[in-house]
């Protein structure tokens, strides 16, 4: 005889009967109500509740972090199909509106408002210049950053560039003269290089990562599960005390736990911590393993600065500024450098322009090469076609695609809309690099576009956001044109000293253009990069 179900009145009875189902089902009940009068108040009671956009992204964040990581680093592609369909300005989350139009960009980002602290977690750096979320706070910061890292001091430090780059050199000679190990993927070499750079100009002590390939490797690696990894720290910051965790153990622990990569990581860490702890002492002089070899740190310069008080010299501080350094001013370079090396050896007609210019216009010339004279930047940047060849890779891979969001102060930035003050708004680069109405032909190569529009296409210039904003623009600029001027003349110029031959080795255009937002534009997974054979 089968069983019937038991029918509400007994499990009425059970519930009554039972304490803990009782509470079960109360919980269960005030969740259900809590959500369902939580979706109502955001779709019609919320000051963003007449913005148009999906009613699903309007009600709950796991509509983002379904695009963020599910689907992973592609929330930008669902952002632009939004735009599409509703229009400029859109609601993309409970919290936070979009806007997508160019003219918007000096409205959202020039005034003097604070970051989004959520939006921000994912760097995982919140004492730093770069995740401060207070502008006022940021502004002090930043002022004790800019003299390092501005164009005079940059342009003292040439050789900072040209040495890493002779090691740069030397792999590429060992891969020619390797039969075995023919193929180089420039991605990698870009980031180790760029990494070294940095290393070195900023804690006088290059990390030697062309030099020792498989810290390179393990570097680089570990690097990009991080920043796959970001968009799910953002949404839940907590995984953030997994770093903390991994610093607190010996580096044995940890390379076993995490990999050889991870405990480079959280070496660097302790090395920074301990070599502000030397400079703060005065003893760096007194330590060979502490001792600045050619120039004082980015650390003497902050401890050193009027611009922030005491209280912000402490170590736990403005160790997370040297951090961002690293990594800002590495992965965000590498990946320009990689998507020019692509184009200039896909398009050998541009390489050629390229040569022609730098030598015609007395940059590279042969008698150059037989004084082993080498350019400045400068020098180089006066080569209107080198810096169209660069704008144009600012321009087409976004170093960091993510929508940075701020405070909004509630002034109308359109005729319908007015947004709420304290609403966080965001913008996307990709959206505005590649607006044909800017740029025609946006999804092609073309640096002569920057010279058609006027003496080094300054009207365009204001359209590229590959460094941010506003106030809140990349501190490190400097050193990243200074980078990526030199190494694309020293690479690929003419009279060059190195009398390598680079060719594209199985690597289309869907190898380095950008696909996912990982913090940086990164191209489709399964990629295997930019190959190149070294002749």
């Amino acid at each position: 005889m089968p069983l019937s179900p038991p029918s509400p009145t007994d499990l009425f009875r059970h519930l009554r009967s039972s304490p803990t189902s009782t509470l079960l089902a109360y919980t269960a009940l005030l969740v259900v109500a809590y959500t369902i009068s939580l979706a109502i108040y955001r779709l019609y009671f919320h000051p963003l509740s007449r913005f148009p956009g999906p009613k699903l992204a309007a009600v709950t964040w796991w509509y983002e972090f379904y695009y963020d990581a599910v689907k992973p680093g592609l929330y930008w592609r669902e952002v632009e199909r939004m735009h599409r369909e509703y229009g400029p300005v859109i609601r993309i989350s409970p919290h936070e509106l979009h806007l997508n139009s160019p003219h918007l960009w000096d409205t959202i980002y020039a005034p003097k408002n604070d970051k989004w602290g959520w939006g921000i977690a994912a760097i995982g750096l919140p004492d730093s210049a770069v995740g401060t979320v207070s502008h006022e706070l940021h502004r002090k910061r930043r002022a004790a950053l800019s003299p390092f890292l501005s164009r005079r001091a940059v342009e003292k430090f040439g050789h900072v560039i040209y040495g890493n780059f002779e090691e740069f050199v030397e792999r590429l000679r060992a891969a020619r003269d390797t039969r075995v190990r023919g193929v180089v993927e420039m991605g990698r070499l870009w980031h180790c290089l760029a990494v070294d750079v940095v290393t070195e100009y900023a804690f006088a002590r290059s990390y030697g990562l062309v030099r020792n390939r498989g810290a390179g490797r393990q570097w680089h690696g570990m690097l990009q599960k991080v920043m796959q990894n970001g968009h799910t720290i953002k949404h839940f910051p907590i995984f953030l005390r997994v770093r903390d965790i991994l610093t607190a153990l010996p580096l044995a622990w940890v390379e076993k736990m995490a990999g050889e990569g991870m405990a480079m990581a959280v070496r660097l860490q302790h090395n920074m911590r301990a070599q502000i702890e030397a400079i703060k002492a005065g003893r760096e002089e007194l330590d060979d393993a502490l001792r600045y070899k050619s120039h004082p740190t980015i650390f003497h310069e902050l401890l050193q600065s009027k611009s922030i008080p005491e209280a912000e010299k402490r170590t736990e501080r403005i160790w997370q500024d040297g951090q961002s350094v690293v990594v800002g001013g590495s992965e965000t370079v590498a990946k320009v450098l990689t998507h020019i090396t692509f184009h200039l050896l896909a398009k050998p007609d541009v390489l050629a322009k390229l040569r022609r210019e730098l030598e015609q216009g007395g940059f590279m010339t042969q008698e150059m090469k037989e004084r082993a004279e080498k350019p400045r930047w400068q020098d180089l940047e006066r080569c209107r076609y080198l810096a169209a060849v660069v704008m144009e890779g600012l321009r087409v891979i976004f170093t960091v695609p993510d929508h940075t969001r701020r405070d909004a102060d509630g002034r109308p930035v359109t005729r319908e809309y007015r947004i709420p003050p304290g609403t966080p708004v965001s913008m996307s680069p990709q959206f505005l690099h590649f607006d044909g109405m800017i740029f025609p032909e946006p999804y092609a190569f073309r640096p002569e576009r920057w010279l058609e529009d006027g003496a080094s296409g300054r009207s365009l210039a204001k359209y590229i956001a590959s460094f941010g904003y506003g106030t809140r623009i990349c501190v490190g600029m400097n050193l990243a044109y200074a980078e990526l001027h030199t190494l694309v003349a020293l690479l690929f110029g003419p009279n060059t000293d190195h009398g390598l031959q680079l060719e594209l080795h199985k690597t289309g255009i869907e190898d380095v253009e950008f696909v996912h937002d990982f913090i940086v534009g990164t191209p489709r997974l399964g990629t295997k990069g930019c190959r190149v054979i070294v002749r």
